[in-house]
């Protein structure tokens, strides 16, 4: 089985037909929606390793319940090391986004999910970045999540045409205005920061 996530890549060995494994521990710990191909190779001693055959690629999700939580819905969060910047947003083709969220932060990705800051500020340009792609076409309008945040979008913004593949950045631009006001709107964000600093300011 190959696993592939970032940077990151590990290949997991479940034996042969005649003596399969029904588990194996990952080496790494740092995955959270990797793409995964399952490999048949030739374990002969000339040639070990000659790819035979293989799947097309699919992504694992977690099943504990700590995995479910930062795993769940159209965007993924894991602490992880993005010193200097506080958070960092990766965009990959067969895998929802995920957001890295600096792992120094108590319990980064539920912070990340409910911090009002966060929320108010990080996660409206987040979700610019993630449509500047989806707008310019640089991932298949088909693929499981660009289809989901298509999804999602029909709600937030509901009746408005969406502007994919346009060259014109002004309608681009327009629409993800459009679309951060309607979520904004929606989440009361602008609200939710002022008593946030309101609460900080006080004595």
């Amino acid at each position: 089985m190959r696993l592939v996530e970032n940077k990151r890549v590990e290949l997991v060995d479940f034996g042969t037909v005649g003596k399969l494994r029904a588990a194996r521990d990952l080496q790494s710990k740092g995955f959270v929606a990797p793409s995964c191909q399952l490999r048949i190779a030739d374990p002969g001693i000339h040639e070990k390793g000659l790819l035979l055959a293989s799947t097309d690629n699919w992504t694992l999700k977690g099943d504990s319940d700590n995995e479910r939580e930062n795993s769940k819905g159209i965007l993924l969060f894991l602490a992880d090391d993005t010193a200097p910047q506080s958070w960092k947003l990766e965009l990959r083709e067969s895998e929802f986004p995920l957001v890295r969220v600096d792992r120094r932060i108590p319990n980064a990705a539920m912070w990340a999910r409910n911090d009002p800051t966060f929320v108010g500020i990080a996660l409206p340009a987040i979700i610019a970045q993630i449509f500047d792609a989806i707008l310019r076409a640089e991932f298949p309008d088909d693929a499981e999540w660009v289809a989901a945040w298509l999804k999602w979008a029909d709600v937030i913004a509901s009746g408005e045409e969406v502007p994919i593949g346009t060259d014109d950045r002004q309608a681009r631009l327009n629409y993800i205005d459009l679309l951060l006001d309607s979520f904004c709107m929606r989440h009361n964000t602008a609200d939710a920061l002022l008593a946030e600093a309101q609460l900080e300011g006080a004595p």
